[in-house]
């Protein structure tokens, strides 16, 4: 456990000072989105999290942005797999939707679905920016129709 901690705390010390920021930010965001959505829904947390960049024009997505964008989306899934407590995809495909919104980029949340062994199925959130998936490698999910859109 103490070589694990060890190089934890190795990584964390190498990452750039704003990641680190950005860190520890998502670290205490994402419960407060988990409480959320147990609390009033998907949609009515969208909205909240809408309100909050209400003014925000959306704008076309450059390279940069989409790199950015990716990264940011790493962060998230750092933050909700090695924070507090685990916190699901979709809690951490939430925070990214809001936080790229935010910056005026037209990112999309979806939630999709893949069979597994048995018949079993198991599903899956998270961020497209440009049709491109953030974060993710091809996992092999079928994307349910946009769910993206908070309720005006």
């Amino acid at each position: 456990m103490l070589i694990e901690l060890s190089r934890h705390w190795s990584r964390w010390r190498q990452l750039p000072r704003a990641e680190r920021r950005t860190l520890v930010a998502f670290a205490l965001a994402l419960p407060l989105i988990d409480i959320g959505i147990r609390a009033f829904g998907l949609k009515r947390t969208q909205n909240g999290l809408s309100w909050l960049a209400r003014k925000t024009v959306l704008r076309p997505c450059s390279g940069d942005d989409l790199v950015n964008a990716n990264r940011l989306a790493e962060l998230a899934n750092i933050a909700g797999t090695h924070g507090i407590y685990h916190i699901s995809c979709l809690r951490q495909a939430v925070l990214v939707q809001h936080r790229l919104r935010r910056q005026g980029l037209p990112v999309k949340l979806r939630i999709g679905a893949r069979k597994i062994i048995d018949s079993a199925v198991e599903a899956h959130a998270w961020v497209e920016l440009e049709g491109v998936a953030l974060g993710q490698r091809d996992l092999g999910y079928s994307a349910f129709p946009d769910m993206d859109q908070p309720s005006p």
